[in-house]
Parts: C-alpha cells; structure tokens; sequence
C-alpha cells in the first residue's frame, strides 16, 4: 500500500510538471452521446442564461502538491455553451436578451476533486448549481447537480484528466431535463409568478401526504397476481423520503417506490399489514427512525423470523467521522450527528433482534456527490464513506451504490434505478417458491450498473454484504 502511494505521489508530481510546475489545463467541451429528449410541456419557456460563476478552488489539492487548475476554454464559456445546447436538446429557446426571456437562469461550477479510486480507474466530480428566477427577480427553483466522470487508464495522464472532467460535465448535463421533468420546472416558470415555496417552519405539525404518483408507468407497477404463502411473523420497516424538511433536493420517486415496496410485501410475499411499518415524507422523522428500529421492531420480532428494512431516500458521509447516515425528513446535513441516523447504529439495533435474517435494501448512496445523498454546505464530497461495514452476522446489506458513487432515479421508468430493478427480479421470482434475495441481487447488480452507465455516462455498482 505505501509503494502504491508514494508511486501515484511520483506520478502525480510528474504530471504537475509537465503540466508547467503548478498549473494543469484542461480542455473542455460538451459533446452529449446520448440522443435528446424534449421535455413534455405543451407550451417551452424561452431562458435566458445571465451568467456563469466560477467556484473551484484556485490551488488544487493535488496529492503532488497545490496545483493551479484552469480550463480551456474558461468555465464561463464552457459551461455556458453546453447548458444552451442541453436546453436546445429539451425544447427549450435560448434568448439573447432578458426582455425576452420567461425565465433567467443563474450557474455556478465547482470542480471538487479527482479520486484514484482503484488501480484502473481515475474519476472526477463536478457540481453545478443552477437557479432559475422570473424576469422581475423572483425565484422559482434552484438544485445542485453533480456528475461524476470516470476514465479508466492505468496511468494518470493530463489526457485522462481532461476525459473524466468532460464526462463530469456530460452526467450534470444529462441530469438537467429529468430534473425539470420531476420537480414541474416548466409549470412554476409559468405559473404564479411567486417564489417556490421554503420548508415548512419548524413548529408546524407534521401532516403526512400521499406520494406524488410517477407521470409515467412501468412494468413493475403492478405486482403479479400470485401470492405467497402468509408469514405472520415476518416483519417489514419500509421508507421512503421524497421530499425533505430543510429545504434538500427532493430524492425523485422515493416516496412511491416506498409505496410499491410495501405493496409487493404483502400483495406478493405474504407479509401481513399489522407487521409492515410505512413511512413516507413527514412521516419519516428521527423520532420515527428511532422509534421502529429502536421499539416497534424488538417489541414485535419473534425468535427466528424474517426482518425486511427499505429505505429510498437521501444518505449522506460526516466528513469528520466519515460514517455514512441515513437523512430523515428532518434531517441537516450540516447538523447530521444530531439530526442524521447512523448506519451504524441502524446495523446494530438490528444485529439485537431475536431475527433468524435481517434484509437491509438501501436505495440511497453516501458519496455526498449527488443523486440520492447530500453534503453540509462548504463540504466537498472528497470523503470515501462505507455503508456496509460493522455490519452484524444475521443481516444482509443490499446497497444502490459503491462508497463512492450516485444512486440514481430511472426516469424512464418512474423508480430510483435500483429499486426498479431489484422488484423486477423479485417480480420474476413470484410464484416459483421461497424468494431467493441473493438471486434477485444478481440479476439487479449489472442492470443497474449498464443503465447507469448508458444514461448518466457514470458507475452505478449495487453492493451485497453480509449474510446471503
């Protein structure tokens, strides 16, 4: 471990000369492989791009040393030219003028950081935070998108650099028309007029609200007509999280997909209503974490039954401790050790249960960089957070993504790209007996893995860990 270190300090160091002692240029353009999808309005807003902000550090913390890092060309053409070809690629007009526009949108770009993160794979990260407002200053929507762009070489070239910071900008800017699409962008620029609205104030009572139901419908969506036998002692905590207290991005469809976890339970695998737990949204607080994994399970586990845990929904790595959290609806990223629910503490409540298996099946990842998980404001997700270690003998972990990685939604389908995967596989199974999880796993693994990398141009690696 310390000849690879101090061989990638070596090479690293050579790179910063050649790339003129302390500064490395990297060539940038947006090139989309992928083929357009115009967005689904019957009337496209026409925007006009005000500026572009540049908010990556000057002196890059290379492992050789601080490097200055620059862009060719410069952030504020770059960036700009590819958010006006994305917004082509969805239908919607870039105008030259304010006067014309519908909306104005506001970008700010951060290169966060390189990782070596195996012996062939060099990735960066790239964050772009776009805000749209009304001509007249209102604002209307705001959302942080980040890309991760991996390029596999064995050595770390200036070249190599250049392709994982394109692909980078290539995931953020495949991420801008779902993102429109789930969160109505196109009906609140012409809507009221009025800014979107903040969080709920702190004293209001939590109301629970039925999940926003997906606009398109997949193979999955109805569960198949054949039931299981009834299991009167299994017992099932199922969550879902989609949109969030303290102003968070909203995790897409993790609120239905909690719905139709549920409903496969016991509609498909005999589950019974009195022992399936649901939370969604408002539901789903740090008190409520607390109180079904902490009482409501151990007071209703029986010795040898089956324990089934789902959570879809926003994850997120303390940069001080580098654990992993789950985020309630109440939960801040900046304040997690006291709003956040450890992993850890989540495995180890389970590990107390009299279960003869626990199922943990985590839609969500921990990397900070995206997707399904968040990052305290001024944090970079630089930190590798593991969500499968401490991890007791009688559980079984099924995780979306690598320590590393983003969990991502399937827009085309309506679902987090894991969850919709994993209840094929277990859709598939029906009827031919007790279900196999680690059979399901293995067929959910390398789809979520090639869509990943079909539609975000990104690695998406489900992990399995613990007890088969």
């Amino acid at each position: 471990m310390l000849k690879r270190k101090l061989l990638w300090t070596a090479l690293l160091g050579s790179l910063v000369c050649l790339c003129g002692c302390g500064t490395a240029d990297l060539k940038m353009a947006y090139e989309p492989a992928r083929s357009p999808v115009p967005l689904h309005a019957a009337k496209m807003p026409r925007i006009f791009i005000d500026r572009v902000e540049d908010k990556t550090p000057k002196l890059f913390p290379y492992p050789a040393g601080p490097t200055m890092l620059k862009f060719d060309p410069p952030p504020e053409t770059f960036l700009q030219e590819a958010l006006r070809t994305e917004l082509g690629r969805l239908g919607i007009a870039v105008v030259q003028e304010r006067g014309q526009a519908d909306a104005v949108l506001h970008a700010t770009l951060t290169m966060n950081g390189f990782i070596v993160n195996t012996s062939t794979a060099r990735q960066s990260t790239l964050s772009v935070l776009l805000s749209l407002a009304l001509p007249a200053g209102n604002a209307i929507w705001e959302n942080t998108l980040v890309g991760m762009g991996t390029e596999k070489a064995t050595f770390l070239t200036q070249s190599v650099l250049e392709r994982a910071a394109r692909r980078a900008l290539e995931s953020v800017m495949a991420q801008i028309g779902p993102a429109f699409e789930t969160q109505g962008v196109v009906a609140k620029i012409f809507g009221t007029g009025q800014a979107a609205p903040g969080p709920a104030p702190a004293s209001a009572p939590a109301v629970a609200t039925a999940p926003t139901a997906p606009a398109v419908r997949s193979d999955i969506d109805e569960p198949p007509a054949i039931r299981a036998p009834r299991r009167d002692k299994a017992c099932a905590v199922v969550i879902g999280i989609r949109r969030y207290q303290h102003g968070l991005p909203e995790a897409d469809f993790a609120d239905a997909d909690a719905v139709l976890m549920r409903k496969y339970l016991v509609d498909v695998l005999g589950y019974q209503d009195a022992n399936t737990a649901t939370l969604l949204n408002e539901q789903a607080t740090k008190s409520g974490f607390e109180k079904f994994f902490e009482s409501w399970l151990p007071n209703r586990v029986e010795s040898g039954a089956d324990v089934f845990v789902y959570f879809s929904g926003h994850g997120a790595p303390n940069p001080k401790t580098r654990d992993a959290y789950l985020v309630p609806y109440d939960g801040d990223p900046t304040y997690l050790d006291k709003t956040g629910y450890p992993l850890k503490r989540l495995y180890a409540e389970l590990g107390k249960l009299p279960a003869g298996k626990v199922t943990v099946v985590l839609d969500s990842c921990f990397s900070g960089a995206g997707g399904r998980s968040v990052l305290a404001k001024g944090a970079r997700p630089l930190m590798i957070v593991s969500p499968n270690e401490d991890i007791p003998a009688n559980l079984a972990v099924l995780s979306a993504a690598g320590a590393d990685q983003i969990s991502y939604a399937y827009q085309d389908k309506g679902h987090g790209l894991f969850t919709y995967f994993f209840l094929k596989g277990v859709k598939a199974q029906a009827g031919s007996g007790a279900l196999n999880m680690k059979a399901v796993f293995d067929y959910a693994a390398p789809q979520v893995a090639n869509i990943a990398r079909r539609e975000y141009n990104a690695d998406q690696v489900p992990l399995w860990s613990g007890k088969p």
